[in-house]
Parts: C-alpha cells; sequence; structure tokens
C-alpha cells in the first residue's frame, strides 16, 4: 500500500486538536525564514479568513455613485442612505454600517479594500467554488479538480527539507488550521507528507499527554521490505506528531493576550493565534473560518435594514479583527501579521422573494495589518449593466493575483515560487502592501538554496530532445543536483543526478545535460540542489514542449453540433484515450473511454441531450502523453 493511501485510511481513526476550546489542526512542518540581509521579513505571518457561504458583496462595499440604482434592484434589503459608512470619497465606496470597526483601521492606515475579485466563470456551487479558492483554481478543464492546495504548493515549495519533519531550529508546523473538524484543502501538499495532526477533547495542558498515548511504544523489531517501511513511516508521522504537540503546548503557555475580545466563534480562534505568535510561534500561514453567509432569505430585518443575518456576521468579522489587531498591537508583534479575507463567490446584485439574495460572482476582499497600504484598489462595478440582468460581471482582479501580492511583497517568494504555487506569475496589485514593508526582490528564495544559482534553462532541440543547462555562482556544503520532470507540473520523477563541482565551491560553474527521451506534448522541468545535510531546494519550473510525433489530426465535426459530433483522429500509433465533453465552466458532461489505431479513426457522440452553448472536447491518452483540447458549439 502507498504511504499517502495508508494515511488517507487510517487518519480518520483520530479528530482535531482542541486548543483553548477550539478545534485545530497542525499541517505540514516548522519554518523560520533564514535569507541573508533579509532578516525583516523572517518571521512574517499571513491570516486567512473564510467567510463561508458567500458574502453579500454589494451589502459590505456599498456604491455610493449608484445609490438610485442600488435601492432600485434592492428595494427590500438595500442599507438606508443615512446608515452606510462613507469610507472614501475618491472611490465613492461606502460600509455597511456594522463594519464601523473596520472603517477605523481604515482611518488609522491599517485596512485595504480590493474590489471586484474572483475568477472567469463562477461555479455557483458553494462546495465547488470553495474548492476551487482553496486549490487556486478556476473553471477551466486543466484548473477545476485540482488535487493540492495553493498554500500546501507554497509552502512545499519554499521548504521542501521541512516538510513533515520539525527540527530543533525549526519546530513549529508551517500552517494551523483552527475551528474545522475537516482538513482544509488548502494545506495539501503534493507530497505524501499531507496529513494534519487531528487530535480531540483536550486542552492545552492535556494535549501532549494525549499526543504521546497514541501510538504506545516504539517498535524495536521492524521486518524488512515494503511492510518494514510502512512501519518505519507511521513511526516517523507519530514521533513528529508528538514533537509537534511539545511544540504547541509550549508556546501557547508561553504566550498571553493583552486585550478583551467579543464572545464569538472568529475571536475565540484569533485569541488563539496571538498567544501563540506572543509565546514564540513561528507558523507561516494561520486559517480561521466564519460560518454562514449563505444569505438567501431574511438576509436582514425588514424596515431596518442595517441589522439582520448579514448584520450579524459582519459584526463578527468587524469586531474579531479589530480586536486580534489590537492585541497584536499590545503585545508588540503587529508587524509581523497581515490578515485577507476571502470568500467563495459574492451574491447576485438583485435581490430574491425570499427578502435575501442568491449565489453570484465577484465580491470584495479586504487585507489588514500594519504593513498594508490603507486605500481602495479597483472601482465600484456598473449596476446599470449586469449581466442576465442580475449578477455583476466586470471582474477587476483575479484572486490569485491577490494572493500573489501577498506572497511577494510580504512573504518575500520569487516567481518561482508563484509558478509552483499557482503554475503562473499573475500580476501583482500595487499598494496593496505599503513601500516599507515590500520584501526586496535580492530576498526571494534565498531560505534554503544550498547554491547560488545564476539561471537553469530547459530547451527543446530538434524536437527530439531537451537540453538542459543551469550555472552556479557558488556552491557551499553541496553534495549533487537532481533533474526532476514532470507531465503535469504537480507529480515529479528524477530524471538524472549530477554531482556538484565540490562541496565548497566559489567559481563560477556551468552544468549541461540532455533529456534523450523526452515526453511527448508538455513536459515540465525543475532543478533540485542538495546540500551534504540531505536538505534540499528547488529552482523554478521550466516548461518545454515536444509536439506529439504519431498525432497527425484531430478534428471535431459538424461544429456546430446539433444532435451528433464526430471526433477523427489520425494516428501514427495505437493508444489508449478518454474522450471528454466539457461546458465552459469546467464540469464534466461525459467521458468515453476508446481505443485509437494506427491510422484513421472515427467515433460519432450524442449531444442530443445537451443544452445549446459552448463546449470543449478534450483528448487524453491514458499515459499522459496525448493531451488535446477543441472548442464545440452545440446549436439548435
Amino acid at each position: 500500500m502507498k504511504r499517502r493511501n495508508f494515511l488517507k485510511y487510517t487518519s480518520a481513526a483520530a479528530g482535531p486538536l482542541m486548543l483553548n476550546g477550539i478545534a485545530l489542526r497542525t499541517v505540514a512542518s516548522p519554518l523560520m525564514m533564514s535569507a541573508l540581509n533579509c532578516e525583516d521579513s523572517q518571521d512574517r505571518v499571513l491570516v486567512l479568513i473564510n467567510l463561508l457561504g458567500g458574502n453579500d458583496g454589494l451589502n459590505t462595499v456599498v456604491p455610493l455613485d449608484q445609490l438610485d440604482t442600488y435601492n432600485a434592484l434592492r428595494e427590500n434589503i438595500a442599507l438606508t442612505d443615512t446608515a452606510i459608512l462613507n469610507l472614501d470619497t475618491d472611490h465613492s465606496v461606502g460600509l455597511h454600517p456594522s463594519l464601523a470597526p473596520l472603517k477605523s483601521m481604515y482611518e488609522d492606515g491599517k485596512m485595504h479594500l480590493i474590489q471586484g475579485t474572483g475568477y472567469e466563470n463562477t461555479n455557483g456551487s458553494h462546495f465547488k467554488s470553495t474548492d476551487l479558492w482553496l486549490t487556486g483554481g478556476d473553471s477551466t478543464p486543466d484548473k477545476f479538480n485540482l488535487t493540492s492546495g495553493w498554500v500546501g504548493r507554497y509552502l512545499e515549495y519554499e521548504y521542501p527539507a521541512l516538510i513533515g519533519s520539525p527540527t530543533t531550529q525549526n519546530p513549529d508546523p508551517l500552517g494551523i488550521q483552527l475551528s474545522d473538524k475537516k482538513q482544509s484543502m488548502i494545506f495539501k501538499t503534493t507530497s505524501e507528507y499531507t496529513s494534519a495532526v487531528n487530535l480531540t477533547g483536550v486542552n492545552p495542558s492535556g494535549y501532549q499527554g494525549l499526543v504521546e498515548g497514541v501510538g504506545g511504544s516504539p517498535l524495536t523489531n521492524i521486518p524488512v521490505g515494503e511492510y518494514g517501511e510502512e512501519i518505519s513511516y507511521i513511526q516517523l508521522v507519530e514521533s513528529n506528531t508528538n514533537l509537534y504537540a511539545e511544540r504547541v503546548t509550549e508556546v501557547y503557555d508561553a504566550g498571553t493576550n493583552s486585550e478583551t475580545y467579543p464572545d464569538t466563534g472568529l475571536s475565540g480562534q484569533l485569541k488563539t493565534i496571538a498567544r501563540l505568535l506572543s509565546g514564540g510561534s513561528q507558523t507561516k500561514v494561520f486559517l480561521v473560518d466564519l460560518a454562514s453567509f449563505d444569505t438567501h432569505d431574511i438576509q436582514n430585518e425588514l424596515g431596518a435594514t442595517h441589522t439582520g443575518w448579514h448584520a450579524d456576521k459582519l459584526t463578527e468579522l468587524a469586531e474579531g479583527v479589530k480586536a486580534f489587531h489590537d492585541d497584536l498591537q499590545a503585545l508588540g508583534i503587529a508587524d509581523r501579521v497581515m490578515t485577507a479575507t476571502f470568500s467563495e463567490f459574492g451574491r447576485r446584485a438583485i435581490e430574491n422573494g425570499n427578502y435575501g439574495t442568491d449565489h453570484g460572482t465577484i465580491a470584495p476582499m479586504f487585507v489588514f495589518g500594519n504593513g498594508v497600504q490603507a486605500g481602495v484598489s479597483g472601482t465600484n462595478d456598473n449596476l446599470s449593466d449586469l449581466e442576465y440582468g442580475t449578477q455583476l460581471k466586470n471582474q477587476l482582479y483575479d484572486y490569485r493575483q491577490v494572493y500573489s501580492t501577498i506572497l511577494q511583497d510580504w512573504l518575500g517568494s520569487g516567481d518561482g515560487a508563484l509558478t509552483a504555487t499557482f503554475s503562473e506569475v499573475w500580476g501583482k496589485i500595487p499598494n496593496v502592501v505599503n513601500s516599507a514593508n515590500i520584501v526586496s526582490p535580492v530576498c526571494y528564495g534565498q531560505a534554503a538554496l544550498p547554491v547560488s544559482l545564476s539561471y537553469f534553462n530547459a530547451r527543446a532541440l530538434g524536437n527530439k530532445i531537451v537540453n538542459l543547462e543551469w550555472e552556479t555562482a557558488a556552491e557551499y556544503n553541496h553534495s549533487h543536483f537532481e533533474i526532476e520532470r514532470s507531465r503535469d507540473g504537480v507529480t515529479y520523477e528524477t530524471l538524472l543526478r549530477v554531482e556538484g563541482f565540490g562541496v565548497d565551491s566559489d567559481s563560477v560553474n556551468t552544468y549541461f545535460e540532455k533529456d534523450e527521451k523526452p515526453f511527448e506534448g508538455d513536459s515540465f522541468y525543475r532543478l533540485k540542489s542538495i546540500d551534504v545535510s540531505g536538505e534540499f531546494t528547488y529552482s523554478e519550473i521550466r516548461k518545454v514542449r515536444i509536439e506529439y510525433k504519431h498525432l497527425k489530426n484531430v478534428k471535431v465535426y459538424p461544429n456546430p453540433a446539433v444532435f451528433d459530433a464526430n471526433v477523427v483522429i489520425t494516428s501514427d500509433k495505437n493508444f489508449s484515450a478518454n474522450i471528454s465533453i466539457v461546458s465552459s465552466a469546467g464540469m464534466i458532461h461525459r467521458t468515453y473511454s476508446r481505443n485509437v489505431k494506427q491510422g484513421f479513426n472515427k467515433f460519432n457522440f450524442d449531444v442530443e441531450r445537451l443544452s445549446s452553448g459552448n463546449y470543449f472536447v478534450m483528448l487524453e491518452s491514458k499515459d499522459g502523453a496525448v493531451k488535446e483540447t477543441l472548442p464545440l458549439t452545440i446549436q439548435r
């Protein structure tokens, strides 16, 4: 049995850790940045607040320049003009009156508002859209079913030698999730070290004792073979869990709080984070949540639209964040922490018949902390130009731009880390992090490199081989390189091992290697630098395409189709493939397994039951070598 499968089947036996009465999970492993001359960003932290259920962005941030249209669209739930808080006259934006504490943070220079965030073709399912936000995906076919989380990939790239292995110097978990019994997808890595500590029913002082009793005494007579390897691995996981338990208990007991928090679920989570940080925790990313914003009916009190369900949720958010920031400030650690909110989607611009709002598209995000530049990014959407007369449609920023801005400007991640996290480098949003706190590019990616890598390139030559070249300016305590290759940019295999020029070298060294049997189609290459202690880090990822040698022709006809469609394939060899019909929103309607034979192939598919619209036909060989996507229109 694979290790990751063993953990998948066994991890459900335990419950979530309880700390200060809050369910908590520790994720991955510890972290302390040590970038040369970049000490200002060593201990920075990101706190993510998930507004579960789809927050109504239009009653959260009100367009003051379109109040007449706003009131007409929301006859029963629009906030009265006198209740709206004028946040920023220049941008014509107001806040729900329940957000008064956030308005004071804005006026103190501690809040940034980002308008119109989301992703194209928003998925209307709570579960799927949340999954997309957590995995860093969207509605396109190649990013619709990602199996790891964006935070997990980020941490895995930046601190590969620390995943799953707490050390004396780095004893803290990389991530901590609070107040959710289910492990969040956001922390899942691409490696086998993906499980979180999952214990329940303990307080801080009893945490360590309960963890130590989970598995009993370690086995000393471990058998040789695969079974023995699995036993050794599970014992390692348990040992690391014990270390995490001891560390979390230690920092919690050493920490304190200096402010009084409201008696709410969100405040309890944030209060715990402040205490952990004050006790010395170096955890990098925290995730908390606030439910439920699914306001389909009776969103507010009739006749008093500034009160009710939605108002109560926003009050819990605003008061919790303000108390958290004030606590961090009093503890002297506010300069370390940046907090950001997100929700799986916004809600429709027009109210429904139940005095509520239905699932929508874009919505605002808030970023808080001493390190932000107070201001507003983006403008109000045009309420007179709605999609289908109901939905906001003018997305200004992809949510991955927000996260990329924070990862690079606040946490100091280079383009390689952003590519590993989101498969591409998204354009950053200016003026979110204030200039005094933006991490200098000289600090990007210097935390763990055993070598000073000048460049790493991968290029196709004659559509037959891939040349691999890299240069180092210095190598210290260095052992060797490994070139890793992947079909999908997620799962990698070792292609070559290359010895370094020496344990210590301060001269310029250039390396040349070849992949003489590259994959057909897209391939991804990365360079793994490994030092003498076994710690390692990765270069930026390089993508290379080798055109298919055996696939001569792929067509779909008729296009537009009415009742059926044909997929025509001409190939130089036999292969097995899946042919899928996928909606423009990324939903797979049908998948057919077919054997493609050498020569001409024609496959007919019934599309009569599919609605008119735009679709994709996806052809993928079962070995992953062939990947083709063709547009298909169904028209009646």
